[in-house]
């Protein structure tokens, strides 16, 4: 049980170091276009991953209550860029805690703690990887709205 917190907490603390990475990042050059990157680009494979299950617990469940700011308050063109940019800003912050995280998880398995990688993987896969594709699954359903109306 102690490693399953442990790694919830390393994955909390990415979170905060993807959130502070990205609002330093912002105004740089290169973040329009990391901004416009895309992990899966075939919509079956987003099926395959189950990302409608995942959508529905974090809409159905306590998961959803967590971060309250990406909701469409009324169907505004206004409203959907304003909310497309928080989804960019959570698409980036999930994928550097990812990755840091994931760095964290390989150096404790080098230094000999297996559990780690194992347990680690799999919280991160739930809590950042799965956040990254279901924010890249409704901003692409944004754009095409927002591309279909010239916005």
């Amino acid at each position: 049980m102690n490693i399953v917190l442990y790694a919830f907490l390393i994955i909390l603390n990415s979170w905060g170091l993807g959130a502070l990475v990205n609002y330093c990042i912002q105004n740089k050059t290169f973040y329009k276009s990391i901004s416009n990157k895309v992990l899966i680009k075939n919509e079956k494979w987003n099926t395959y991953l189950g990302l409608a299950f995942f959508k529905f617990l974090v809409t159905k469940t306590f998961y959803g209550k967590i971060n309250r700011t990406i909701r469409i308050s009324n169907g505004t063109f206004d409203n959907l860029s304003k909310m497309k940019k928080k989804m960019i800003d959570s698409e980036i912050g999930h994928s550097v805690g990812f990755l840091s995280s994931q760095v964290v998880f390989i150096i404790l398995f080098i230094n000999n703690n297996e559990a780690f990688l194992f347990v680690g993987t799999v919280l991160n896969i739930l809590l950042n990887f799965y956040p990254i594709i279901l924010q890249q699954s409704n901003k692409s359903r944004i754009s095409k709205a927002l591309k279909k109306y010239n916005c």
